[in-house]
């Protein structure tokens, strides 16, 4: 009758090099997944910058052509709302503040500064980043 081991210790040089493929290949396998999802949370929050510049242009722009002359003046209100619609993507976190020097007359400046709090979607990344983008443009009516 044949006795059995409880461990089987590998015979030639192959058998133990398969284990050793296979571990090296998982620790590769997770630094190849780190990076790639690392270069796809940098390419979002680029494109979450890009969002957040567009949208205070876009409220600034709303504020130029609704100066006090022109019969529907801009509040800070309406100018934020168009900044959150025009923030595609970004969640209802982005805060909108207009200023206008001196006032909303013809010929003033209106400045709207967008803010937004970008947070990672890796775990290993325990911070978030603010992000901030202002626009200033002269009210034409």
């Amino acid at each position: 009758m044949e006795k059995r081991t409880a461990s089987r210790q590998p015979r030639n040089r192959r058998e133990r090099q398969r284990g050793a493929a296979l571990v090296e290949g998982a620790l590769t396998f997770t630094t190849f997944l780190m990076l790639l999802f690392g270069i796809m949370d940098f390419g979002r929050l680029i494109w979450a910058r890009n969002m957040l510049g567009n949208a205070a242009r876009e409220g600034a722009r709303f504020a130029i052509v609704r100066g006090s002359t022109s019969g529907r003046a801009a509040t800070q209100s309406n100018i934020a709302s168009v900044v959150q619609s025009s923030a595609v993507g970004l969640s209802s976190a982005v805060s909108t503040n207009v200023t206008w020097t001196p006032g909303n007359a013809p010929g003033n400046a209106v400045t709207v500064r967008a803010q937004y709090t970008f947070t990672p979607i890796l775990p290993f990344i325990p911070y978030s980043v603010n992000l901030q983008s202002t626009s200033k443009m002269t009210i034409l009516q």
